[in-house]
């Protein structure tokens, strides 16, 4: 399970803050998160961005680049060990500017 915040979620450079879960609703303890977004409608392929463990204990990505508005689809991969690595999607509704 996971929650993404984006700010602003609009067009433009955003930040992401990804919130990692464990079915039980419990912080995730991951090794390292990925995130990998594209919007195929607009021939945007998936582009990948590492994200950073921070104090809050949250994922962060900053500064992505998201040149258009529209549903874009997400991608969050976490290793959590050695052998074993999650994904989890959904999709994003990003505005215009």
């Amino acid at each position: 399970m996971f929650q993404v915040l984006v700010s602003p979620g609009k067009a433009g450079v955003d930040d992401f803050v990804l919130q990692l879960m464990t079915g039980e609703a419990t912080p995730l303890q991951a090794k390292e998160a990925t995130l990998t977004l594209s919007l195929p409608e607009r021939g945007i392929e998936p582009m990948e961005r590492d994200a950073e463990l921070g104090p809050d204990g949250y994922w962060h990505v900053h500064k992505v680049e998201l040149p258009f508005a529209g549903r874009w689809h997400v991608r969050i991969d976490a290793l959590v060990s050695e052998f074993e690595k999650i994904t989890l999607e959904d999709d994003l509704e990003v505005a215009p500017p």
